[in-house]
């Protein structure tokens, strides 16, 4: 889980970057600007969770569609946690792409777990002995 979390903020961090980069310096329109900062976001935490977090022995395609869809599942949910932020106009641009890029790592890791990153029998890799 601790692995995870890691990635997860790493990945974050650089959605969170790039996101503001290209909006404010860039001048990228904001939606723009966080999608594509989501897909550079989403190489980090792919190979990190892949190689890193889950040490994944199942197929790196299979586990890559997997994690594809949850991820798009999750930018999906991003953009419209932005959209909704950003139509309030309660509050600033910086702000909304914070708090739209923090909203849904819980269920990302769960569905990660229990589905993404198994190998092809169905099963988590085994732990290293301690």
């Amino acid at each position: 889980m601790l692995r995870f979390v890691a990635i997860g903020i790493l990945a974050t961090l650089v959605h969170m970057a790039a996101a503001l980069a290209l909006h404010v310096i860039g001048k990228l329109p904001i939606m723009a600007a966080n999608v594509t900062a989501f897909l550079l976001a989403f190489s980090v935490s792919f190979a990190g969770n892949y190689y890193w977090t889950f040490q994944a022995r199942g197929s790196f395609r299979k586990s890559l569609g997997r994690y594809l869809l949850i991820a798009g599942g999750a930018c999906i949910a991003n953009n419209l946690v932005l959209a909704g932020l950003l139509r309030a106009q309660h509050i600033d641009a910086i702000r909304a792409i914070v708090i739209s890029a923090a909203v849904v790592p819980v269920c990302t890791y769960v569905l990660s777990r229990l589905w993404a990153f198994k190998n092809n029998t169905g099963r988590l890799r085994p732990k290293w002995p301690a």
